[in-house]
């Protein structure tokens, strides 16, 4: 469905191509899957904007959506200002060390979902193996779980 002030456009993937503006995102979408030889960013401000990857840095400068995103960012204290303003005032913060390191702690419990349904009367399935290994597992379930309901001790249980 054309509106009535809906302009074409060239495709920025096949210069061929003449896309109404209302259609381009969907044309888009489907153009780069066939060129995806070429080597397009796409800009964060409008998705339309596919741009080569060795201008995008200089797109993101320049591109007219961006007025947008700075107008909302630098309103500051009711008055307007300028990215560069902004970033004048500001002062990086410097950070403690952090006191926990993920690499050098070890873990404190790990859970253990075998261990702990060895001990319960649970029905327990062997995923893999082959067909005398299940077999065989299954033969031990039936045993682990008679012992279970006889009320075994855990060491009788794990000579059993």
């Amino acid at each position: 469905m054309m509106i009535a002030s809906d302009r074409q456009v060239t495709c920025v993937y096949n210069t061929a191509h003449q896309i109404y503006e209302s259609r381009l995102q969907y044309h888009l979408v489907k153009c780069k899957k066939v060129h995806n030889d070429q080597k397009k960013a796409i800009c964060s401000f409008d998705s339309t904007h596919h741009v080569p990857a060795s201008d995008y840095l200089v797109h993101i400068q320049t591109c007219p959506n961006r007025r947008v995103l700075d107008e909302h960012a630098y309103h500051v204290d009711g008055e307007r200002r300028s990215a560069e303003e902004c970033w004048k005032e500001y002062v990086p913060v410097n950070l403690p060390p952090p006191q926990e390191s993920w690499d050098t702690d070890g873990p404190g419990y790990t859970y253990n979902p075998d261990r702990v349904s060895r001990e319960k009367p649970v029905i327990r399935v062997m995923t893999g193996g082959t067909k005398s290994e299940r077999k065989a597992f299954r033969q031990r379930e039936c045993r682990r779980l008679q012992n279970l309901n006889n009320g075994l001790p855990l060491n009788e249980r794990q000579s059993a």
